[in-house]
């Protein structure tokens, strides 16, 4: 949609108004207002230009200000035709101070310039005591047109949606394609295990596995009962418990036995697990073009308290979703249908609590320590040469910028797993921060112990019998987390 002439004479200000006449290039900045709204009329609704502005009452009153608007009004209202480069008209304008093509940053962060048309000069003006020319080209199939640098800043290309799903898919049907073949990664393998928990229509062996099932469950609450009778251990009780848990043994083994064996869900597990890690990496693509764009930060940096989010809820939900769909299967067969839902532990419903609560308690340091600063080069100058030897190796010199206290990055796919164990101030951002790999190290130790209790249950898995619960997490294991995260959060409130 061709955007109208008053946004479009917003945009040619915001994008002109700094700059004045250049007396070695008479009618230059004409030239370059023209041409601007020419690209803009074309454009879909300005689309890759800095953000339409407009002249207050008090900027009207200086005579500068007033021409210069009055130029854009102008310019935009009766557009010349878009200069044709190589017989395709023009949709990319640069601002430089010569060829664009020397410039190795601008080729460094937009590669297809060298497959571009050359660039051609539509105009000179001034910006300060620098002169500044628009260049324009045409951008190769797959490129947002606009302007380069976007909006002044050196962002990197994020190609636009035609049909407005999200900027990382070129077109809603491809992007709605890729989203119901991830959903149906994580949906599928839970479908085959409830398939796989109902129980046989042949109606002898129905009627077997269900006096079966009557039984274990019955065994499962005898035992439960048991140790529920005596808070003291004695040797009754050890004798109760253990007859319980052999007739509990026989009655599952019997009811393996009727249903050909035990199941082994593991590859179920992990697929549905896999599918929910995609379905983040999916969005993430779509909004940012970056198959982690979960882990990155307000800051453009790799969190290491998202990363434990994330790592928990993949392993806690991924199992939950699986043992769900295999209890829903074994309901088939239940006169009353009373499907019961796996349980969860108070341990794990505490170590679910830190992992939710460390980034939010980081978070909040974090903006402290800003101070509501606006962002700024390292440094403190205008450019990268500025910036001193305190940069973060992982890092471009030219994305590293300050805000407050805190170390962030200014163009989108900078961030680095090394972010996650460097520092996150100025002070300390090119240096290792013990906390954070002590802490991404308990975070390891604890993911992988609990993955191995979860294996213990989807190997082998008793026919149309539920998972009454995820397998507890040892106290232990809980408090050394919570430590971790408690010395890990005061290590980042201190000043560095």
């Amino acid at each position: 949609m061709a955007i109208d002439v008053m946004n479009r004479s917003r945009i040619i200000f915001a994008e002109t108004r700094d700059l004045t006449e250049d007396p070695q290039f008479p009618g230059g900045l004409r030239a370059i207002r023209d041409n601007l709204a020419a690209v803009i009329r074309d454009s879909e609704e300005g689309i890759g230009f800095g953000a339409p502005s407009a002249p207050t009452i008090d900027d009207l009153a200086q005579q500068p200000i007033l021409a210069a608007w009055q130029d854009c009004a102008t310019a935009a209202a009766a557009p010349p035709a878009t200069l044709s480069i190589n017989g395709a008209p023009a949709n990319v304008v640069i601002f430089s101070g010569g060829d664009p093509l020397l410039d190795a940053t601008l080729t460094q962060n937009y590669a297809w310039f060298s497959k571009a048309p050359q660039p051609q000069l539509a105009g000179r003006a001034k910006r300060g005591n620098l002169s500044v020319g628009l260049f324009m080209t045409t951008a190769p199939e797959g490129c947002a047109p606009g302007r380069y640098p976007r909006g002044g800043q050196n962002n990197a290309v994020v190609e636009r949606s035609t049909l407005g799903l999200a900027p990382g898919f070129r077109n809603r049907f491809l992007g709605a394609i890729i989203l119901v073949a991830v959903l149906a990664i994580f949906i599928l393998p839970a479908v085959i295990a409830g398939t796989w928990a109902r129980l046989p229509e042949e109606a002898p062996k129905r009627a077997e596995i269900i006096n079966l099932k009557k039984d274990v469950t019955a065994k499962e609450g005898e035992l439960i009962a048991a140790l529920e009778a005596h808070k003291i251990p004695t040797s009754e009780t050890a004798q109760t418990v253990s007859e319980t848990e052999l007739k509990l043994q026989t009655a599952t083994e019997s009811l393996a036995k009727a249903s050909a064996g035990y199941v082994n869900l593991a590859v179920e597990w992990v697929v549905a697990t896999l599918g929910l890690l995609a379905l983040l990496a999916t969005i993430s693509w779509g909004l940012k073009r970056e198959l982690l764009g979960f882990m990155v930060d307000e800051r453009g940096r790799m969190s290491l308290a998202r990363f434990q989010f994330v790592a928990w809820m993949l392993v806690i939900l991924g199992s939950y979703w699986m043992a769900a769909a295999w209890n829903i299967g074994t309901g088939y067969g239940y006169a009353n249908g009373d499907v019961p839902l796996p349980k969860m532990s108070m341990n794990l419903w505490i170590l679910l609590g830190i992992s939710v609560t460390s980034p939010l308690v980081s978070a909040l340091i974090l903006s402290v320590k800003e101070g509501g600063g606006d962002t700024k080069p390292a440094g403190g100058g205008n450019n990268t040469a500025s910036v001193g030897k305190n940069l973060p190796p992982q890092a471009p010199a030219n994305s590293v910028a300050e805000r407050g206290l805190i170390d962030v990055r200014t163009r989108p796919g900078t961030s680095s797993f090394l972010d996650m164990f460097t520092g996150e101030e100025i002070t300390n951002r090119a240096s290792v921060d013990i906390s954070r790999v002590q802490q991404f190290v308990f975070t390891l130790v604890a993911l992988f112990a609990y993955l191995g209790l979860l294996a213990t249950i989807f190997l082998k898995v008793t026919p149309h019998m539920p998972i009454l619960a995820l397998p507890d997490i040892s106290p232990y294991i809980v408090g050394l987390l919570a430590i971790s995260h408690a010395s890990y959060l005061a290590a980042k409130s201190l000043p560095k």
